[in-house]
This record gives C-alpha cells, sequence and structure tokens, in this order.
C-alpha cells in the first residue's frame, strides 16, 4: 500500500494540472513528498527500548588441539565457528559436534591463500577475508560456498567486521586505515583512520560505533560508523546493541553500566567478540563463553 501511494503522488505531482501550479507550489509538493518518505521509511524501524548490563555468567569452556585465533556463535543456528588462522582453516561446530571445515591452503573457492579474519554478516551467514587473494567470500552455515566480493581497492586487508547498515569494515595493515565497502554491490564507501592506527588486532563495530583495538599497545580507538574519531581507552573493548561499553583489563571483564565484573581466567587473549548478549573470548586453546545479562535502568 505505502509503494501504491508513493506511485499515486508521483504520478499526481507530474500531471499537467500540477505543472502548471507556481514554483511555491511545486516547493509545497516535494516537502510532502518528502515527508511522506520520511514517515514510511521511519515506520518501519524496530524500537529498541534501552538496556543496561546488570553483570555476567561463565556459560562453558571449550578447549582445542590448536591455538584459536577467533570464535563466532550464531545464535540463529546455533553454529560455533572456530577460526585457526596458523592452519587456515574454519571449523563449524553444532552441538558440540564438528559438521564441516572450510579452508587449507590451495586454489579452490573453499581454500585460502591466507586466512585474516571471520564475521558474521546481517543474514547469519559466515564471511571469510582472503588477505592475498583480497577477497570476502561468503559461505552458509552448513558451510557451503556461496559468492564473493573483490576488494581490490586495499592492498593488504587483515581484518572485518560487518556494520547493521550493511557496510563492511576492513582494516588494511599496510595503509593503517579502515575502508569500508557495501556488501550489497561491493562498491568502496569511503576509507577512514589515516595516520590513527598502528598494529591493530581486532575489529569490532555495532550499529554506531567502530572499534580498532591494537595488542601491542593495548589500546582500542572508538570511531563512529561514519570515520570520526572520538577517543582511544586503554583495554580491550567492545560495544553491546545498547552501546553499553564491555572491557577486558588485566584478567576480569567489567561493562561500563554493571556494578557486578567477573573473573576471566589467566592465559593470553587473542580475539573478545559479541553476537546477541554472547560474549566469545579465544583465549590460548580455548574458547570461553560468557552471557551477558540485562536490566532495564528504570529498575
Amino acid at each position: 500500500m505505502k509503494n501504491q501511494r508513493l506511485a499515486l503522488l508521483l504520478r499526481s505531482f507530474r500531471s499537467s494540472s500540477m505543472r502548471m501550479k507556481c514554483e511555491k507550489g511545486h516547493i509545497r509538493c516535494l516537502t510532502t513528498l518528502l515527508i511522506c518518505l520520511i514517515l514510511g521509511a521511519c515506520s518501519t524501524v524496530q524500537f529498541r527500548p534501552p538496556m543496561v548490563i546488570d553483570s555476567f555468567a561463565a556459560a562453558g569452556v571449550e578447549t582445542f588441539e590448536h591455538p584459536v585465533s577467533k570464535a563466532l556463535f550464531d545464535v540463529r543456528s546455533q553454529t560455533l565457528y572456530v577460526m585457526l588462522r596458523d592452519w587456515h582453516e574454519i571449523r563449524l561446530y553444532r552441538d558440540g559436534r564438528m559438521i564441516n571445515r572450510i579452508g587449507g591452503l590451495g586454489l579452490e573457492r573453499i581454500n585460502f591463500r591466507k586466512l585474516g579474519d571471520i564475521a558474521l554478516d546481517n543474514d547469519g551467514g559466515l564471511l571469510a577475508l582472503d588477505t592475498v587473494a583480497r577477497q570476502i567470500r561468503k559461505f552458509s552455515n552448513e558451510g557451503m560456498y556461496v559468492t564473493q566480493i573483490d576488494i581490490a581497492g586495499t592492498v593488504q586487508p587483515e581484518l572485518m567486521a560487518v556494520g547493521t547498515d550493511q557496510n563492511i569494515y576492513i582494516y588494511d595493515g599496510l595503509g593503517e586505515q579502515i575502508f569500508v565497502y557495501s556488501l550489497l554491490d561491493g562498491g568502496e564507501q569511503f576509507r577512514f583512520g589515516k595516520f590513527e592506527l598502528d598494529r591493530i588486532s581486532q575489529l569490532t563495530c555495532n550499529r554506531d560505533y567502530v572499534l580498532a583495538y591494537s595488542m601491542a599497545h593495548d589500546k582500542t580507538t572508538v570511531f563512529t560508523v561514519l570515520g570520526q574519531t572520538l577517543r582511544t581507552i586503554d583495554a580491550l573493548c567492545l560495544y553491546d546493541n545498547f552501546n553499553n561499553l564491555v572491557e577486558y583489563r588485566n584478567g576480569i571483564l567489567t561493562g561500563s553500566s554493571s556494578a557486578v565484573p567477573i573473573a576471566v581466567g589467566s592465559g593470553t587473549i587473542r580475539n573478545l567478540n559479541r553476537s546477541a548478549n554472547v560474549l566469545l573470548m579465544a583465549i590460548d586453546n580455548e574458547i570461553r563463553r560468557f552471557n551477558i545479562n540485562y536490566r532495564s535502568p528504570m529498575r
């Protein structure tokens, strides 16, 4: 019905009677059209009530035979993706059982010349970054190849994060900047972070912010999704869906709105990421899971 109303409005605007009106009439019609488009767009936005972090709860530890570089969890398909960068391999687990593996060196579409990073797109598909081929390949949650995006504008793409706006953020290690590509058409949108980033080891984002963490400096640089620099934090950080800051510092996991931190344990942390309210930490040969418990700020 919205499309029909918009089409009728456009036809009426093009009609001869409208064309004979004065310039002020045209302006009023354009204003009306703009208001209709805005109202139509706003009607599709889902309201999310604000929530604050109440506490963290340990949800399990999984141990592997090799060091884990990164782990992702798709809450919809209940699939755990385990990235072994040294082996150029991604393993898929469901219900504690490995259902598939992707990668290894080779020239097939499931192989990688150098596996850089993995991420989940907004549909729950797995994205894998090949640093040498300068490609992002998409796989289903069963590990089947779907498609690929060429990112020829980069020189040495190393890390990536997917935004809620169908943009993907790529950290280029040689140029020390972040490229923004569209997942819809594969086109480059813009770049940012030049002369501000150094040896970034993790990239995360949510609806509003992009965070680049350097393990070498133990520092997180916070940008808006449009590339504006906001601040730096001396810790490994990420934001949740409600823009609560989650920090890992000296073996302790804390939330910006929480008075209940939790001890993570010893080991070398390689990655921290989030899917919905599930935090995944890759530490040495382990994946440690933590659930975020929320409460209303009015409580």
